[in-house]
């Protein structure tokens, strides 16, 4: 289902396991109305961009310290966004992990039936805004019947062999043109990878630099 994107488009790379692409999320739409823009939601597996760029490193799990911070962090993104945030219980983690890769299929399929964006932020509503997994069969069923997609046909869709070559081929893709991490955009043939990286999108989509910019909050 993957679609050849617009020119003046933003194209939005996400991995729905990511809570900084989730913080993105929030903002993306509004900059993007703002400046004209149009966005492409574009799904991607997270494990495979940071392999094909050699981040074969510990997680953030696995370095206390930073993943302490993180979580602080997170939370901070979140007041700023005015938007609930919660970190899943490791104690109710999900017997399929599966549902989570269906999910990410499932984003070409609303993408198909123009409703992308509401389905990711009802899916993300459900899992970090509620400290859910998101592997849980329920986050991933509960958002396609909040939007109104045709269940059948979406999860006969994201179940198939059809739905994993698209996905996987996606992904290459995105690894191919530079991405190695989430969330990034793109647009204009620039590359912005980070939530903390949306104040110099709209810089660009302004027509202004970080210096000019600089200079008229210094009242410069």
């Amino acid at each position: 289902m993957s679609q050849a994107h617009a020119p003046r488009e933003i194209e939005f790379f996400f991995d729905l396991s990511s809570p900084f692409a989730y913080m993105a999320f929030q903002e993306i739409g509004v900059l993007a109305a703002r400046h004209d823009r149009g966005v492409r939601y574009r799904a991607i597996d997270l494990a495979t961009a940071k392999k094909a760029a050699g981040n074969t490193g510990p997680s953030n799990r696995e370095i206390p310290p930073k993943f302490a911070y993180l979580r602080q962090d997170l939370t901070r993104w979140a007041q700023r966004y005015g938007v609930p945030f919660a970190f899943p219980d490791p104690a109710k983690a999900p017997a399929r992990p599966r549902d989570a890769v269906l999910a990410h299929h499932g984003v070409a399929f609303a993408e198909e039936h123009g409703m992308a964006r509401s389905f990711v932020a009802a899916f993300w509503r459900r899992s970090w805004g509620e400290g859910r997994f998101v592997g849980d069969p329920e986050v991933l069923r509960g958002a396609v019947e909040e939007v109104g997609l045709p269940e059948q046909a979406f999860f006969d869709y994201v179940g198939s062999e059809r739905a994993a070559a698209e996905f996987a081929a996606s992904t290459e893709e995105a690894c191919s043109r530079g991405v190695f991490g989430v969330p990034t955009m793109m647009c204009d043939g620039q590359m912005w990878w980070g939530n903390d990286r949306l104040q110099m999108l709209e810089e660009h989509l302004s027509g202004r630099s970080a210096n000019d910019a600089t200079c008229r909050a210094d009242g410069q």
